[in-house]
């Protein structure tokens, strides 16, 4: 058996693993001001650190990691010019107030989408960060209207 992990340890290890990233949400809603160098400093290394909670020997068969399907980064940060990041992330914050998109059931949706909220859980705690009426409109619509898991769903939709 030398090295290998046996179910038990590799359970264990997924238990540490959720505990921490849970940790770390808990962190993250705590920043005062995220948008302050501070709070920017304190979120990149929350990033930094659940970044690292997957491991690289995660890699499935086409060397695909856990790390590289799991959702980090603010929409507008992936973009070059400052008039898309600011557009971009006005849109974001506009959605934010839209109950009527954030409240369709599936039938509704105009395309399929394949949703895992386990794969946009750090963005969505982020995002409610970011966006102050977001999480006014989480409140206020679930579980009374939808899902957590739908209320995403159409969010990243």
């Amino acid at each position: 058996m030398g090295g290998m992990m046996t179910a038990i340890e590799q359970e264990e290890k997924q238990l540490r693993l959720t505990e921490e990233r849970n940790d770390l949400f808990e962190y993250i809603t705590a920043i005062d001001d995220i948008k302050s160098d501070s709070g920017k400093e304190s979120l990149r290394l929350y990033t930094e650190r659940f970044e690292q909670t997957f491991a690289p020997d995660s890699d499935d068969e086409d060397g695909i990691s856990d790390k590289d399907l799991v959702f980090t980064k603010l929409p507008w940060e992936q973009l070059e010019s400052a008039a898309d990041k600011d557009a971009c992330e006005r849109f974001c914050k506009a959605l934010a107030k839209k109950e009527d998109l954030l409240m369709q059931l599936e039938g509704q949706l105009e395309y399929h989408f394949e949703f895992s909220l386990e794969k946009y859980a750090f963005l969505a705690v982020v995002l409610s960060k970011v966006c102050r009426n977001l999480d006014e409109t989480r409140l206020v619509l679930v579980p009374d209207e939808v899902t957590e898991n739908e209320f995403w769903r159409n969010y990243f939709y």
